[in-house]
């Protein structure tokens, strides 16, 4: 397994700075204090020191101060502490590459210098996985056959599944039967995905879920991974966090390193509560159109996370961190009377009605009045903790603001 020098952090006053670079050779010496340091001449092409780039050799560290190896011209700031990190390049395997989180993970994992291969279902989306610098299997993931052959001739050390089958408009009524497919991805696909890498001597499993509504809606409102999954849950969501129980179980009782990952609810550009190419989302144009209500109490607690906050953690997942179950949500679990109006208003519509729960039920079953007047919430701090995990959108009030697209 070839290694790189990925990051080395620099805690100046006031400020972090991440300067990364790839070496030809591993060796380096860590400054700590502000004494002068030799360091080895060590070539190599720096990704981002401060926003600038460079082809510089870095020779010295002299009383603290980043100088590079042609004139000793600065470019950085007195600095307290080196930090020197070291990851692998690793061959991963993203079953999904091409959804939601698989379009926007895959480029970042080629970014990091891993070799990637991603499954489609289509071949016409195969184009796309190459175009990020990523080999493409092209599969039908709940053929048995089709993703072993495809995950053991990868010969990956890390899987990751983000496989979904989300097409056309949402029906939150008939949540299950809109979920269906992707459900079965869920649990026939994951025991594929589990078996193949196996098979292909992997050594660590990562597999998406979800958090929020699933918890169970007993006890105190906002849950940690410890916390139990919800036994009675709607009628009309029932299949779907059956699903979801399963997928998390199968992982957590394969031989193998594993992590699961409870995403928050998605928002930003492609998203149904976002924007792509100026065109709202499916969520975004009902709330617009005051077709989204708040419903009875309106005490239910949100979960929401941007996806780009989301591929992050699921990198850091990948690259190493210990395992377990991990709530990818953002700090502020946000009760639909919260975060619908504040919506509204920053998007620049008029405020969401506010319906009984009796009249709307009929209407929209039992998982939007649940997520409406009981859902529970969930804290990111083991995230934070344990991955290493900082969302660029700590808040959804933020993101909503300026995270949309």
């Amino acid at each position: 397994m070839a290694s790189r020098v990925v990051t080395v952090t620099a805690n100046a006053a006031g400020e972090s700075i991440d300067v990364g670079w790839r070496c030809s050779r591993s060796s380096a010496s860590c400054a700590t204090s502000s004494a002068s340091v030799a360091l080895p001449n060590i070539p190599y092409a720096t990704e981002n020191i401060s926003g600038r780039s460079s082809d510089r050799s870095v020779m010295s560290l002299t009383a603290g101060i980043c100088h590079s190896g042609h004139g000793g011209s600065v470019v950085g700031v007195a600095w307290t502490q080196w930090v020197r990190r070291e990851e692998p390049i690793m061959r991963m395997f993203v079953a999904g590459g091409t959804g939601e989180v698989g379009r926007r993970l895959v480029p970042q994992l080629v970014q990091r210098g891993h070799e990637v291969v991603g499954t489609t279902r289509t071949p016409a989306k195969a184009d796309q996985l190459r175009a990020a610098g990523a080999e493409a299997a092209v599969l039908d993931a709940l053929d048995a056959e089709q993703m072993m052959r495809a995950v053991v001739d990868a010969k990956p050390e890390v899987v990751l599944h983000e496989l979904t089958a989300l097409s056309g408009p949402a029906s939150i009524r008939r949540f299950d039967a809109f979920f269906e497919a992707t459900n079965r991805l869920r649990t026939v696909g994951t025991d594929n995905l589990i078996a193949a890498a196996l098979a292909a001597g992997a050594r660590r499993i990562v597999v998406q879920s979800y958090a929020g509504w699933t918890y169970a809606r007993t006890g105190g409102m906002v849950k940690s991974e410890s916390d139990p999954l919800d036994e009675q849950p709607a009628r009309n969501a029932a299949a779907t966090l059956a699903a979801i129980k399963y997928a998390e179980r199968a992982t957590m009782a394969a031989p193998i390193e594993h992590v699961v990952l409870r995403y928050g609810g998605f928002y930003g550009p492609g998203n149904a509560l976002g924007r792509d190419v100026g065109k709202d989302g499916e969520l975004l144009t009902m709330v617009r159109g005051r077709r989204l209500p708040i419903v009875g109490s309106g005490d239910g607690l949100w979960c929401f996370v941007h996806i780009d906050d989301a591929v992050s953690a699921t990198v850091l997942a990948a690259e190493g961190s210990p395992q377990g179950i991990y709530n990818v949500v953002d700090d502020e679990p946000a009760q639909a009377r919260s975060w619908l109006p504040y919506l509204a208003q920053a998007i620049g519509a008029k405020p969401p009605l506010h319906v009984p729960a009796w009249l709307v039920r009929p209407f929209v079953g039992e998982y939007v009045v649940m997520t409406m007047t009981t859902a529970r919430g969930a804290s990111n701090a083991r995230a934070r903790a344990q991955l290493g995990w900082q969302p660029r959108y700590p808040s959804w009030r933020d993101g909503f603001r300026t995270g949309l697209g």
